[in-house]
C-alpha cells in the first residue's frame, strides 16, 4: 500500500506541477547557490571618464613617417562631377578649427595629424541623408596610418531626396 501511495503522489504533482515532484520521504539533491558579486563593504568603484586616446599625438612625428599627400589622394577618382579643392596636413584640432566645430574626441588626440580633403561636386553627391547639390565634402585621414576618421557633407539639400522626416520649416532647393 505504501508503494501505491508514493506512485499516486508522484503521479499527482507531475499533474499538476507539470514537472517531476518529489515526496517528503525522497531526499532531493540540493544546488549549491552562488553568492551575488558586490565589492567589498567600503570600496567604490572608479570609471575613468577621460581615458587615454587610442590614437596618441604624433605632431612631433618626422613627415616622413607620414602618409604622403599622393598616398592619401590616391583613394580619390577625381572626374568633372568630383574635383579636388584642397588636401592640408594639420592636426586634428586644427581641422575643428578650420570647420567651426567646436567638438573633442575622446579616441584621437587633439595633437594628431589628419589630412583634409576638400573636393567640390557641383552636380551633387547622394549621402544618407540625402541628395546635396553643390556640394563640397571634407574627408579627414589619419596622417599616420592613412584611415579615414570622418567626413563632412555640406551644400544645398533637396528636402524629401531621403534620410529622415524633414520639419516644416527646412530649407527647400527647387529642382
Amino acid at each position: 500500500m505504501k508503494m501505491a501511495t508514493k506512485v499516486t503522489t508522484m503521479m499527482l504533482g507531475v499533474a499538476l506541477f507539470g514537472g517531476l515532484a518529489v515526496t517528503s520521504s525522497t531526499k532531493a539533491a540540493t544546488i549549491p547557490q552562488v553568492p551575488p558579486i558586490t565589492p567589498p563593504i567600503g570600496t567604490t568603484q572608479t570609471y575613468n571618464l577621460n581615458p587615454e586616446p587610442a590614437l596618441k599625438a604624433n605632431k612631433g612625428v618626422a613627415v616622413n613617417l607620414l602618409k604622403t599627400q599622393a598616398d592619401i589622394l590616391s583613394k580619390f577618382k577625381f572626374s568633372v562631377d568630383h574635383k579636388l579643392v584642397s588636401a592640408k596636413l594639420l592636426t586634428l584640432q586644427e581641422h575643428f578649427a578650420s570647420q567651426g566645430i567646436s567638438d573633442q574626441w575622446t579616441d584621437v588626440a587633439a595633437d594628431r595629424m589628419v589630412w583634409d580633403v576638400t573636393t567640390a561636386h557641383p552636380n551633387g553627391v547622394e549621402t544618407r541623408a540625402g541628395l546635396y547639390k553643390n556640394a563640397t565634402v571634407v574627408d579627414t585621414y589619419d596622417a599616420e596610418t592613412g584611415a579615414p576618421l570622418g567626413s563632412r557633407t555640406t551644400g544645398d539639400w533637396v528636402k524629401g531626396s531621403g534620410g529622415p522626416p524633414v520639419r516644416d520649416d527646412a530649407p527647400v532647393v527647387k529642382n
